[in-house]
């Protein structure tokens, strides 16, 4: 088998476009990395701010976006917070000792009470006014 001459050009042509395919590999190589590193930063960013959106929602969280949300409308000057207020509410002062001179002491929690009446202290709720014996009433 006899093995036929090959031309300087023909090899010239072979090595031309042996290094344009190893080019294009190259090129291609670095593009395809650069896009994976770009779509693994990205994937990276999107499941971050998934993570943190979830954070500042779930209850388990003591600063999330509904509790800063209701303090901040309900108390602006950040005096309480919503479970403090309910605290408050659910146990209240205790009441003071029901020492025989102390009217106060008949007086429910929370109403204005006037103690210039003419018959003594006078409710500000009517429905909790009793009329003194004698006096007109719809009820005799």
């Amino acid at each position: 088998m006899k093995i036929a001459p090959v031309s300087a050009d023909l090899l010239i042509k072979l090595a031309l476009v042996a290094g344009g395919l190893l080019a294009v590999a190259f090129v291609v190589r670095k593009v395809s990395t650069a896009a994976s590193d770009a779509a693994g930063a990205a994937w990276d960013a999107t499941s971050q701010a998934v993570r943190d959106g979830a954070w500042a929602v779930t209850p388990w969280n003591n600063n999330n976006v509904v509790y800063r949300g209701v303090n901040s409308t309900l108390f602006p000057d950040g005096s309480e917070t919503l479970g403090t207020w309910i605290y408050g509410v659910t146990h209240p002062e205790p009441r003071p000792e029901n020492t025989g001179d102390n009217w106060a002491f008949y007086v429910p929690s929370g109403w204005d009470v006037t103690p210039q009446g003419p018959n003594g202290p006078r409710y500000n709720n009517p429905s909790a006014y009793i009329a003194p014996v004698g006096a007109h009433s719809i009820y005799r």
